[in-house]
């Protein structure tokens, strides 16, 4: 799933897991053709990709191997449109699956092969045109996250206001209340440690 989730509206060249030779002759799974359109139906529902070389895939698919009448980006961008609808059929609680009968009665319009291949072009262009503006949204948001930090830095170090040159620097006013601090600290100890009033002559009446 993790796969088809990854690769939805694209063409996948490869799987995070891969089947043995001795696990699909034990397996009702069978390699697939080139070019055959997947629709993952449990779990995550809706997702959408084509196989770009011959792959198996598990229980949790529906797949199309489509024939010359059909092209397979026209089918996955089809199903991709119809995603909203095609989850409104998925049951169950703890994994939501679409069942056979269900993906069975699916049906699209076809149009001739020349019209498909129109439309994916013009799909295709489209989405391009979207990920470039999504990539620059990124950009743009990298630039003004780097363009606060200047701010903030420029502000913080008084360059963003006239500076009067008499007044004192950030570096030498910050050392300034250390110093006072410390002094403070200094006197408190002091006051703390020393002799009360009165307290000699409480003790000289004694002696006497």
């Amino acid at each position: 799933m993790v796969d088809a989730r990854h690769h939805h509206g694209l063409v996948i060249q490869d799987t995070l897991q891969k089947a043995t030779k001795l696990g699909l002759e034990n397996s009702s799974a069978r390699i697939l053709s080139t070019d055959t359109v997947c629709l993952s139906k449990t779990a995550s529902v809706g997702y959408v990709t084509i196989m770009g070389k011959p792959m198996a895939t598990s229980q949790d698919f529906a797949t199309w191997s489509c024939t010359e009448a059909l092209d397979p980006k026209f089918l996955m961008y089809a199903l991709m449109a119809e995603g909203n609808e095609i989850r409104r059929f998925g049951k169950g609680t703890t994994h939501t699956t679409i069942y056979f009968p269900e993906i069975r009665a699916l049906h699209i319009c076809l149009p001739s092969v020349q019209e498909q291949k129109v439309i994916v072009e013009t799909v295709e262009s489209k989405l391009q045109h979207i990920g470039k503006m999504v990539q620059e949204i990124k950009n743009q948001l990298k630039r003004s996250d780097t363009l606060r930090q200047s701010i903030l830095k420029k502000a913080f170090s008084g360059q963003l206001v006239p500076q009067d040159p008499n007044d004192e620097t950030a570096s030498a006013l910050l050392a300034r209340i250390q110093a006072e601090k410390s002094a403070h600290a200094a006197s408190k100890v002091s006051h703390k440690h020393s002799p009360a009033k009165g307290g000699r002559k409480a003790r000289s009446k004694e002696a006497s």
